[in-house]
């Protein structure tokens, strides 16, 4: 894939920018961070900080400091090998111009789509190896996708209708994993449990796993809503991604559930909904089953 920018020394952080949206994109579509292979600029001029890949120093040296464009060392320090790399779920040739173009535009000009995703894509690209950081800006970052998706981008939506939103606009088969509403339902549970610990119900692992999986998945789903993809390339891309979500489920079911209102005195309160990870009934009876056969 080759992008070309045409820029001028007034510029000094234009490569930076204009990287941000295809590095976006690659991490999109590798479902975690993605390396550049090779560096080449074409001009006379580079900027020292960049040069260096020194970041801390980008605001505080002058912009006068310019040194010549040979990123050799840079280029082979992060190259990665082919076989280390993977195999992108999207290559380029399933976007095309059009539809490379239309990410592009999307990401530089749509900042009511951008800042939601920025810190989904950190999340993706291993900012962290906790699940509950990466649970909480793939779930964040749904709730203003969700108006978003729905043309009203600054009107207030909670986390389930913003969640449902994500679900009603993505053309993917749900139904062996679960109803979309009870989708919505169980990441807005674990989302808020985890937010208000005074609930009591902190998820385990198990529940966090699955949840963060599930919400990554959907990022990266919702993310390339509109985009003009090749139809087959994308069919597989979101087969393969809610696939890999029914492996995970395995056994277990997700389950809607009521808790009661524990001061039946207090009006107008009545008791909080939620969805829960459950054991299904089939497994769980084959569970018995064997147990009581042991027994014998």
């Amino acid at each position: 894939m080759i992008v070309g920018y045409a820029l001028s020394e007034g510029e000094p952080d234009a490569l930076f920018i204009y990287a941000q949206p295809l590095r976006a994109l690659l991490v999109l579509v590798y479902g975690k961070d993605a390396k550049w292979r090779t560096h080449q600029v074409n001009g006379p001029n580079y900027v020292k900080w960049v040069q260096r890949g020194d970041l801390a120093k980008r605001w505080r040296e002058p912009v006068q400091q310019w040194e010549p464009a040979y990123l050799e060392v840079t280029a082979r320090s992060s190259t990665v090998l082919p076989q280390d790399l993977g195999v992108p779920m999207l290559g380029a040739s399933d976007f095309g111009e059009e539809g490379l173009q239309k990410w592009f535009d999307r990401w530089t000009a749509d900042e009511d789509f951008r800042t939601p995703m920025q810190p989904a894509i950190e999340a993706l690209a291993g900012m962290t190896r906790f699940l509950e950081p990466r649970l909480l800006s793939y779930v964040s970052a749904l709730e203003g996708l969700g108006g978003w998706v729905q043309a009203t981008p600054r009107q207030y939506m909670g986390t389930e209708k913003a969640v449902q939103a994500c679900l009603d606009a993505v053309d993917a088969d749900w139904s062996n994993f679960a109803d979309t509403t009870l989708i919505a339902g169980y990441l807005a549970t674990i989302y808020n449990d985890l937010k208000h610990p005074q609930r009591g119900r902190r998820p385990d692992h198990r529940n966090l796993r699955l949840a963060t999986r599930l919400a990554k998945t959907l990022v990266q789903l919702v993310a390339l809503w509109g985009i003009p993809v090749n139809a087959d390339a994308h069919h597989h891309f979101r087969a393969g991604l809610v696939d890999e979500l029914e492996s995970e489920l395995g056994q277990w079911e997700l389950r809607a559930f009521t808790v009661p209102n524990p001061d039946p005195n207090k009006t107008g309160e009545k008791g909080r909904r939620g969805v829960e990870l459950v054991l299904s009934d089939a497994s769980r009876d084959a569970i018995l089953a064997q147990i009581i056969k042991s027994a014998e």
